[in-house]
């Protein structure tokens, strides 16, 4: 036990450390309020772990559409108007984030990547259309490849003549299956591998904060996961590699420096009960009575060359459902589901097993023997 003395002076010395922190922190550029936090280093982080959702709307219904946060000792501006994007997306200071690096240096432990020379490389590189390098020369043979390998994992479903599932347990996996296929060809998406990703992704946030795999029983899965899916890219946020100020279209300036963070945060404008009316209920026609609505709605990704996986997303989920209504029959479909907001990218469901359904494979005549095949003579039809 610590007595009285030695706890005031670890206060002390904590609350010194974090003014020490606080007055060498490095800063942005840019003259966007700061959002105060009165918990040092984490900030905005602690305030999120429920999910962002609701504390960026706050922030921006008080501060504005660009502000700037502290997040695990950083400062970040954060834009939450999709409708600032273009400028920012196409301004060749910022050199864009892949292979989700602070995803990498937090969760699988690689090494930081504050190099500027790394940033100036990557800035390079990174806004050519990526496409042609995965497994595809072309959107059109990458949408082919994945609904044939998609078909595949329905037909393949082990359903009978009727099967009561879980509408999420019964389709995440293939699409796991499918997506892995797709990109790095047959042969990875083992048991193991999806078993390690499961694991791993019920201790994403713990290992993000900087809790250690170890404490968490993940080492191993991590590893495994690491080696195989080094070569994953996602655009992720910007960082500036160069001095630049970008005009935004509500007429204010963003000033940028080497080394500043800027996320672009597209997803809150759909959440806002002013634009949406009752945003979280999903309404298949939302956007077919409304086009205005879907102007600047970008749910994948923020343009061509920051996220062209954004293409690909939207047309894999038109011939994933478009397999499922042609090659399928499906009834009794019961239940609602609510989005867990404190999931990074599409929201998956909180409750795994809240939608059922009864599916069964779709029969085609051609799956029924004909008179030819079950008589020996010859039908002849006037």
């Amino acid at each position: 036990m610590l007595d009285l003395s030695s706890l005031v002076q670890v206060v002390a010395a904590v609350i010194l450390l974090a003014v020490h922190r606080y007055v060498n922190a490095r800063r942005p550029a840019n003259s966007f309020p700061y959002v105060p936090s009165w918990i040092p280093f984490f900030g905005a982080s602690f305030h999120f772990r429920h999910g962002p959702m609701r504390v960026l709307q706050a922030y921006t219904a008080t501060y504005g559409p660009v502000f700037n946060l502290t997040v695990l000792g950083k400062t970040i501006t954060y834009v939450t108007d999709a409708t600032l994007f273009p400028p920012l997306v196409k301004c060749p200071a910022l050199g864009l984030f892949p292979l989700k690096i602070k995803f990498y240096e937090r969760v699988f432990g690689s090494t930081s990547h504050d190099d500027p020379d790394v940033f100036a490389f990557l800035a390079k590189h990174t806004r050519q259309n990526i496409l042609a390098h995965l497994s595809g020369t072309s959107l059109a043979q990458w949408t082919a490849k994945s609904h044939a390998l998609f078909q595949r994992q329905v037909a393949e479903g082990g359903f009978g003549d009727e099967f009561d599932v879980s509408v999420y347990a019964w389709l995440a996996p293939k699409v796991f299956a499918t997506l892995l296929d797709t990109f790095y060809g047959k042969g990875l998406c083992t048991p193991q591998l999806a078993h390690d990703f499961d694991l791993l992704e019920s201790k994403i946030v713990a290992l993000y904060a900087g809790a250690p795999a170890t404490l968490l029983k993940v080492t191993e899965p991590r590893q495994r996961l690491h080696e195989a899916l080094r070569e994953y890219i996602e655009a992720h946020t910007d960082t500036a590699v160069a001095h630049a100020t970008v005009d935004l279209p509500n007429g204010t300036q963003l000033r940028m420096q080497p080394g500043d963070e800027i996320m672009l945060w597209g997803g809150l404008g759909y959440h806002d009960p002013s634009r949406f009316h009752n945003p979280d209920d999903f309404q298949f026609d939302r956007f077919a009575r409304y086009p205005d609505l879907a102007k600047d709605f970008r749910p994948f990704g923020l343009g061509k060359f920051n996220c062209p996986g954004q293409f690909f997303a939207v047309e894999f989920l038109k011939v994933a459902l478009a397999t499922l209504m042609l090659d399928t029959e499906i009834s009794q479909f019961e239940g609602s589901a609510s989005p867990n907001y404190t999931t990074a990218g599409v929201f998956a469901p909180k409750d795994a097993e809240a939608v059922r359904m009864c599916i069964r494979r779709r029969v085609f005549m051609a799956d029924h023997p004909t008179m030819d095949e079950t008589s020996n003579g010859c039908v002849s039809c006037a």
